[in-house]
């Protein structure tokens, strides 16, 4: 097997209070510890975001989750920018997912799957990720992504405006890549 499939387990699942509503965010999910492929997906990001314009972004928000590292200080600008949060580790990333209606990961950096991948859509919402990351998701995630190009902001903002269209059904995600599991 190229890729063993992975599924949330039940332990894991969030199931959301009616009142959880999603905005506007796109999400780059770093790890709870420092690693350097997070930390290369969220440098991409920034350096995109940094090539947009407000008005061109406007009506989304930005966020970085996870563990900054040794490098906190290198997000410091975006930051005062006022145009990304940089939350460090939330309580509750399921709940965080929830809420957000994009997560963009746009490391071309390291194989295999990422699970907080499934994570996201399990809760519901888009990838943003590059062709390569694209190309080793499983069948069940590749509906919920966009491809984009990590080089243009074009291919970015191209990305946000799908993402604000209405997602594929997630309901079977899970379960169809559990029982490819067994």
């Amino acid at each position: 097997v190229a890729r063993p499939p992975y599924f949330v387990p039940e332990s894991y699942e969030f199931t959301p209070p009616p009142e959880l509503a999603k905005v506007n965010r796109c999400l780059c999910a770093m790890s709870a510890d420092w690693t350097p492929l997070a930390h290369h997906a969220a440098k991409v990001m920034v350096e995109l975001l940094m090539q947009t314009t407000p008005e061109q972004t406007k009506g989304w928000k930005f966020s970085i989750t996870g563990d900054l590292g040794k490098h906190r200080d290198s997000y410091k600008p975006l930051k005062q920018s006022g145009r990304c949060d940089i939350t460090g580790n939330v309580d509750n990333p399921f709940e965080y997912m929830y809420r957000s209606r994009a997560m963009a990961h746009l490391s071309n950096l390291g194989m295999g799957f990422k699970t907080k991948l499934l994570d996201f859509v399990s809760c519901g919402g888009w990838l943003i990720v590059q062709k390569k990351l694209y190309e080793r998701q499983p069948k069940e995630l590749k509906p919920f992504c966009i491809v984009v190009d990590p080089l243009t902001p074009e291919s970015f903002l191209a990305a946000l405006k799908k993402a604000n269209e209405p997602w594929p059904d997630n309901s079977r995600v899970n379960d169809d890549l559990r029982e490819r599991a067994f």
